[in-house]
């Protein structure tokens, strides 16, 4: 009743905060670091593309699903210690984090301790509202998820999930699928130049485009395992994934960057994520996944 820590939330809340602290500052003096090493702007870019991409993966996606099952069980009999578990780890791990990033470049670049700490002193206040915020909604999300399924166990219309249906198989193919579509033309982009790049010294930007790509995978992959096992969360996932795509995809097409075999991909990406947006939208999918309201009286 008095315990004043959830050491899991804290723990979660320290190291993810002590990583995304780290990414932060050193963001800043990365571009400068690559330019003094010889990298041309197009590689430059690239990392730098590939490193946003990993700090977006941190913070908010890894953290939002870790506080989320950390906190989905019995979570107001320890509400008060898991909202002082991250306001404690919040602010820790963010200063620890960008401490270590200030010593680190100081000690290995040109730039002084005095201004890299004065740009985590100056990015700390902006950083920790939205990092706690994070942690509060996926608090929240884990409540209305918890009181949701109370609710339509409690109603009489709702019977519980029904058979898997057929079409949704086949859409955690399909993400599947459109996973390895999108990385397709990242891998005919490595193919093109790493050797290039490998001859060059330039291991790091091969690197970022390989990790990117197999982050992308992995993501599709999760989305279509929690289709398929009827998750609540792979619903929303695969809400979010398909609308990203159809967003981005239709961007890359407007923009004029692609040749005619990557051109195709995109139009056909932009079919299948039509079709599963349309399918995973019907009433008896959003059914089967717990999407629905239920009757409060």
């Amino acid at each position: 009743m008095h315990k004043l820590f959830e050491w899991k939330i804290l723990s979660a809340t320290l190291i993810l905060g002590l990583i995304k602290g780290l990414m932060d500052i050193s963001s800043t003096f990365i571009p400068i670091i690559l330019h003094e090493s010889g990298y041309s702007t197009y590689e430059v870019s690239i990392n730098i593309a590939m490193f946003n991409e990993a700090r977006y993966l941190i913070c908010p996606i890894i953290m939002f699903i870790l506080l989320f099952k950390l906190a989905e069980r019995r979570l107001m009999k320890k509400i008060s210690s898991i909202i002082i578990s991250i306001m404690l780890g919040s602010p820790l791990g963010l200063w620890i984090g960008g401490l270590i990033a200030s010593v680190w470049l100081s000690s290995s670049t040109k730039t002084s301790l005095a201004a890299t700490i004065s740009s985590l002193n100056s990015s700390l206040p902006y950083s920790l509202p939205t990092y706690i915020l994070i942690g509060f909604a996926s608090i929240a999300a884990a409540l209305i998820n918890e009181n949701w399924d109370d609710l339509l166990a409690k109603s009489k219309n709702y019977y519980g999930q029904t058979d898997r249906p057929l079409g949704i198989v086949i859409v955690s193919i399909l993400f599947m699928v459109v996973g390895i579509l999108i990385i397709f033309p990242l891998l005919l982009i490595i193919h093109t130049i790493s050797s290039a790049l490998i001859f060059r010294g330039r291991l790091i930007t091969s690197l970022s485009v390989f990790l990117m790509t197999i982050v992308v995978a992995v993501g599709y992959v999760i989305i279509g395992v929690g289709l398929y096992r009827g998750r609540r969360w792979g619903w929303f996932s695969a809400l979010i994934g398909t609308l990203t795509g159809l967003l981005v995809h239709t961007g890359w097409i407007i923009s004029g960057i692609f040749t005619v075999q990557t051109l195709l991909i995109y139009i056909l990406i932009l079919l299948l994520n039509s079709i599963i947006l349309i399918y995973i939208l019907q009433p008896h999918v959003r059914e089967y996944f717990r999407i629905i309201n239920p009757p409060i009286r």
